[in-house]
């Protein structure tokens, strides 16, 4: 099956189709979150927090031991946008000479479907998407520096026709892009990994979002890296005099989620709770004083006959009962045998024979 975007007609399944150009209020897909990497109860023990690219900063360190990958569905259950832009902050823990994939989407039957791979050997780095006849096309962009041991970040803004590649807020490269296909959502997400290999690759990851802005990487600053110049920093325009005053603005649209903040202060001491517990285990509220005791209640209304009960056990032997009344006269006996004759006087009734 062929699939085909049109610039005129927008696909209204797209996860983005709602957004518009220059709108910063949309959707991100946060990867650090969708992988629970900043969850208290996180299922990867092998995940620690670390200072990131600066005190302020978080990052999360990934072992070899770690194995992120998780179903597509549960990030794109429509698929990826039309357009989007990319961007993941990261260190290596270690040198590689090894090709690694910070991204991959992989389908049903483990066969690559999105792919963003690092190539220390060429000092590359690869962009591969599906095309709109299931093949996987791939743009390399040439002579990057992030395989040193600093921390970079890397913006790809992803557009119909075309890709372009950002990295410390520096443009790379931009190349045509062939006609898109769609991605199996039946298939997996794996972060750092080797590539066509199961093993992981440690680095320290600071960020991965994925937006629907395709520009957002040309308005993005890269004050948090500490290598990066003032001279790389995009987009920025030279401060200009205007003799007219205008009214103020509306105030602008909510920026994105921010950087997570350093642990708070300890709180004061709470005050005591009572021992008792609610019906959903948890502790009652502390009871600062006793009320008056209430008005009595009315009678209740009188309650519906109970069900039979069911047989129980046999009871133990009752104690013997009293001595009851003579019973009724008992029919005739049977006939008794002849006697044998007796010697000797005898009586009956008081004769004598």
């Amino acid at each position: 099956m062929m699939v085909f975007y049109s610039e005129s007609q927008p696909d209204h399944n797209d996860p983005c189709a709602k957004f518009r150009i220059g709108d910063d209020d949309l959707q991100i897909y946060d990867f650090i979150r969708q992988f629970k990497l900043d969850s208290l109860d996180s299922q990867y023990s092998s995940v620690n927090r670390v200072t990131g690219s600066s005190f302020l900063q978080t990052a999360y360190r990934i072992e070899e031991t770690t194995n992120l990958t998780i179903p597509t569905r549960n990030i794109f259950p429509f698929g990826l946008p039309d357009v989007f832009s990319f961007i993941s902050t990261f260190r290596l823990s270690s040198n590689t000479r090894s090709t690694w994939d910070m991204l991959r989407i992989t389908d049903f039957e483990q066969r690559p479907n999105f792919l963003i791979s690092l190539d220390p050997e060429q000092r590359c780095i690869q962009f591969s998407i599906m095309n709109y006849e299931g093949q996987l096309q791939t743009l390399k962009f040439y002579n990057v520096e992030v395989f040193d041991r600093a921390w970079h970040k890397i913006f790809f803004g992803v557009h119909k026709n075309r890709v372009k590649l950002f990295i410390d807020c520096k443009l790379m490269g931009d190349q045509g892009l062939e006609p898109r296909g769609v991605i199996d959502i039946n298939g997996n997400t794996s972060i750092a990994k080797f590539t066509e290999s199961t093993h992981t690759l440690p680095i320290d990851l600071q960020w991965m979002h994925l937006t629907c802005d395709p520009t957002r990487p040309e308005r993005e600053q890269c004050f948090e890296i500490p290598s990066v110049s003032s001279s790389h920093i995009v987009n920025r325009r030279p401060l200009t005099s205007c003799k007219t005053i205008c009214p103020r603005g509306l105030p602008g649209r909510g920026g994105f989620r921010g950087e997570h903040g350093l642990p708070g202060l300890r709180g004061e001491t709470g005050y005591p709770v009572s021992k008792k517990y609610n019906s959903n285990n948890s502790l009652k509220p502390r009871i600062v004083f006793q009320g008056l005791p209430g008005l009595p209640g009315t009678s209740g209304k009188k309650g519906e006959p109970g069900s039979e009960g069911s047989r129980d056990f046999d009871g133990k032997p009752g104690p013997e009962g009293s001595r009851g009344y003579p019973g009724p006269v008992g029919p005739p006996g049977v006939s008794g045998l002849k006697g044998e004759p007796v010697s000797g006087n005898f009586y009956i009734k008081s004769n004598r024979f």
